[in-house]
């Protein structure tokens, strides 16, 4: 085994990269993980502004672009994209986990794959709800499938654990999202104004 931890992770859009931000600098800077960042859906559309080219200006190396939603997105068909292309990732990289986060139908097939390949999914943000949103569904179905539980309250820790999962798999950590508001290249509030 090697000295450090080899864990994917994937982010398929703003959404999710907002949360998962300050989660992969740390990593990327810390010796004890090989980082291989996985960057697709919406990222890599014209469509919604391209956003793979912000991930590139942090300096951030990028292992995998995952190019599973079509123009224009069909859900079926870019999950079924995304179990392939996710399914290939994992052959070819190997790593030891998949962090993933919250409740996208994209990142469930991610998970699926993930499954599948027999690779341990690190979940952030289950236990958390949506109402009336078909994301409750794809979130906890993500939650079932995942090894790792890093929810962001004690609250969703209980509601995981209801779920049947084991209470020493569940760690609260909080919003890494809230990281964001510590940034130096936020606009200051004057700027907004102007």
């Amino acid at each position: 085994m090697s000295d450090c931890l080899r864990i994917a992770v994937l982010t398929t859009g703003r959404q999710d990269y907002g949360v998962l931000r300050s989660t992969i600098q740390a990593m990327h800077k810390d010796p004890r993980f090989d980082l291989r960042l996985w960057v697709g859906g919406m990222h890599l559309s014209h469509r919604f502004g391209k956003s793979i080219e912000l991930i590139g200006a942090e300096n951030i190396p990028i292992s995998q672009q995952l190019d599973f939603q079509g123009d224009p997105p069909d859900s079926i068909k870019d999950c079924s994209r995304a179990l392939d292309l996710v399914g290939e990732a994992l052959v070819t990289a190997s790593p030891e986990a998949l962090l993933v986060v919250g409740d996208r139908a994209e990142t469930l097939a991610a998970g699926m794959a993930a499954t599948i390949g027999t690779v341990p999914i690190i979940h952030l943000h289950g236990g958390e709800e949506t109402e009336g949103a078909i994301d409750n569904v794809m979130r906890h179905a993500l939650t079932k499938l995942s090894h790792l539980h890093l929810v962001s309250h004690p609250i969703y820790g209980k509601r995981v654990a209801q779920m049947g999962e084991d209470p020493r798999n569940i760690v609260v950590v909080g919003a890494p999202g809230l990281d964001n508001r510590f940034r130096d290249d936020l606009p200051s509030i004057h700027e907004l104004e102007g």
